[in-house]
């Protein structure tokens, strides 16, 4: 049973997560309203707070930058050992966030 109050979009392609410093932490799995997955080659601790940023393609607000702080909620091994996955909930978002996610549905061709 599905417990999100959020519906997940999943990604075609990735797209890359930067820290506050801009170093690259991960790459984007999944978004929706409320969080998003991940995936990195660092394990990250469950309970971290970071200051995250979303590089997005020119053709989303001409290549603007989203930024957020997520709180980390779940960490797990991916399929592939060399990488994890992990679970954000969004805690302070842009203000056009909800804007934005929609373009990305549309322009990145996520799906259910």
């Amino acid at each position: 049973m599905d417990r999100r109050k959020f519906t997940r979009r999943h990604l075609i392609f990735y797209l890359r997560i930067f820290d506050e410093n801009n170093i690259l932490l991960g790459y984007l799995l999944d978004i929706s309203e409320g969080g998003i997955l991940m995936m990195s080659e660092s394990e990250i601790p469950e309970g971290r707070k970071l200051k995250l940023s979303i590089k997005l393609p020119k053709e989303i607000n001409e290549g603007d930058t989203l930024h957020f702080t997520g709180l980390v909620k779940r960490v797990n091994k991916d399929i592939n050992e060399n990488f994890y996955d992990i679970g954000i909930e969004i805690l302070e978002k842009d203000k056009n966030y909800a804007e934005i996610l929609h373009k990305l549905v549309d322009f990145c061709g996520f799906f259910k």
